[in-house]
C-alpha cells in the first residue's frame, strides 16, 4: 500500500539544488560586501596616519599661539575627556584621548598633549599613540 509519491534516494532535484546554491551564493556575496565596506571604512580613519600627519591635522584647528578660553571652547565643541596637568618645566598642559582604532590585534589609542606658555597661549603639540597589548 502506497501513500503519496514515493522519494527515490539518491536522485537530486537539480532545481531545489539550483535555488539553495543562488541563495547560498546570495549570501557569501552580501556577507563579503558588509566586511567590505568595515574593512574600507575602517582604513580611511585618519587615527591610522602618522603622528605627524594627525599633529598637522590638529595644528590647523588649533594654530600655535591660540589662547586658553578659545581651546576650552575647541575642547567643548569636540566633547573629548581630558585632563590638566603641568609638565617637567610648570607650563600648562592638557592631555586628551582623541579617538581609538582596532589595531591588529590590540586597540590603539591616540592621546594629544597640548602645551600652553606664561602667557597661556599654545606653544605646542605633541601626539602618541598608545597600544593596548599584554
Amino acid at each position: 500500500m502506497r501513500h503519496g509519491p514515493v522519494k527515490q534516494l539518491g536522485k537530486i532535484d537539480f532545481r531545489m539544488w539550483r535555488r539553495w546554491l543562488t541563495a547560498f551564493i546570495g549570501l557569501i556575496l552580501l556577507l563579503a560586501a558588509i566586511a567590505g565596506y568595515f574593512v574600507i571604512a575602517e582604513f580611511h580613519n585618519p587615527l591610522r596616519q602618522s603622528n605627524d600627519e594627525i599633529r598637522s591635522s590638529l595644528f590647523e584647528q588649533t594654530p600655535l599661539g591660540m589662547t586658553q578660553a578659545e581651546f576650552e571652547f575647541f575642547l567643548e565643541t569636540k566633547g573629548w575627556k581630558h585632563t590638566w596637568t603641568t609638565d617637567e618645566h610648570g607650563r600648562k598642559l592638557v592631555r586628551a584621548i582623541v579617538g581609538e582604532y582596532q589595531g591588529f590585534p590590540w586597540w590603539v589609542f591616540v592621546e594629544v598633549a597640548w602645551t600652553f606658555d606664561d602667557q597661556g597661549k599654545l606653544f605646542e603639540l605633541q601626539v602618541d599613540k598608545i597600544y593596548d597589548s599584554p
